[in-house]
């Protein structure tokens, strides 16, 4: 455990000296939006359709996508199979950061608002000219506790951190099976 000095100091010399020690809280930074937040793969619901007519190149794609965190609502046959690229359709503005997301899946995809499709709907319709998904790698997410340690950092707290193995006399009490 480390300790912050020079309040740590302080504060045990309070203890010691059974004194009241004045709590000193300072205020956070204000935290700055900057937009709506971004959009992961699990908030994209597609369709997804085969339209090169290459048998079973819908599942493949939608298998693929799946693996990446997108939600496959079906997959299926596109009108036609005269489809020389992929294509995503969205019905509204409202969809672009998803369509976004999904269209940095593909190389050469076009997308094309379709206001007949039914609300919230995607679907990618994989022409012809698909090979495979482009490169790919997570998003990164900052690790929970790093809020926790600015939390304690704004407000003056004690941070510390333990781990515990497994010592089954650790768990052991009145309760305990």
């Amino acid at each position: 455990m480390e300790l912050a000095q020079p309040q740590a100091s302080r504060v045990f010399a309070a203890i010691a000296h059974d004194l009241v020690q004045p709590v000193v809280i300072r205020a956070a930074a204000p935290v700055r939006r900057q937009g709506p937040p971004p959009v992961r793969p699990r908030h994209v619901h597609v369709t997804v359709l085969n339209g090169a007519g290459v048998a079973g190149r819908a599942g493949q794609v939608a298998t693929a996508l799946a693996h990446r965190g997108f939600r496959i609502i079906s997959t299926g046959d596109a009108a036609r199979f005269s489809y020389a690229s992929s294509v995503i359709e969205y019905r509204s503005a409202a969809q672009l950061p998803e369509v976004k997301l999904l269209s940095s899946q593909l190389a050469g995809v076009r997308l094309e608002r379709v206001r007949r499709l039914p609300r919230g709907r995607l679907d990618l319709i994989v022409g012809a000219n698909y090979t495979a998904l482009a490169p790919w790698s997570p998003p990164h997410h900052a690790a929970t506790g790093s809020a926790v340690t600015r939390l304690a950092g704004a407000y003056g707290g004690i941070r510390a951190s333990a781990s515990c193995r497994s010592d089954g006399s650790a768990f052991t009490g009145p309760l305990s099976p």
